[in-house]
């Protein structure tokens, strides 16, 4: 299920969703938190261009979820200490939050202690093995940049 701003107002029990894209979403503060906590088969969540995501408090109960990736949410800058409740995390990615980068980074950072046990950290392009390029995403390279 992909969520975009229009989409925020609607109360959705969907406790068997299994995939979550929350895309461009300015205003958390509409968003059905409530809902959010009763995703219990949740495996996959990304979140991107959210820039009024300050927090993901709700994010503890989401105990299935497999999969986090975060993109260009400037305004996060911290991750809650519930985020070590899901044991099921298997791959946390996080893209152009320099300041949640920063707090994750590996050793170092102040938020390491509680993802130190997600297998795989992804924050940078380097590490990626994957990439997908559509007609509906933005330039992202130039020719020469495929070499």
């Amino acid at each position: 299920m992909k969520m975009g701003a229009a989409t925020t107002s609607t109360y959705f029990p969907l406790s068997q969703l299994q995939v979550l894209e929350l895309e461009k979403i300015n205003d958390f503060e509409s968003l059905p938190v409530k809902g959010l906590r009763n995703l219990i088969s949740l495996r996959q969540l990304d979140i991107r261009w959210c820039y009024g995501l300050g927090s993901l408090h709700w994010i503890g109960s989401l105990t299935s979820l497999q999969t986090l990736e975060i993109w260009g949410c400037p305004n996060l800058t911290s991750l809650p200490q519930e985020i070590r409740n899901l044991t099921s995390l298997k791959e946390l990615r996080i893209y152009d939050c320099l300041l949640l980068r920063q707090r994750c980074e590996r050793q170092i950072g102040e938020d390491w202690p509680i993802i130190a046990n997600v297998p795989s950290v992804i924050m940078d392009w380097r590490n990626q093995q994957e990439v997908t390029i559509s007609s509906e995403s933005e330039s992202v390279c130039e020719d020469e940049d495929l070499t």
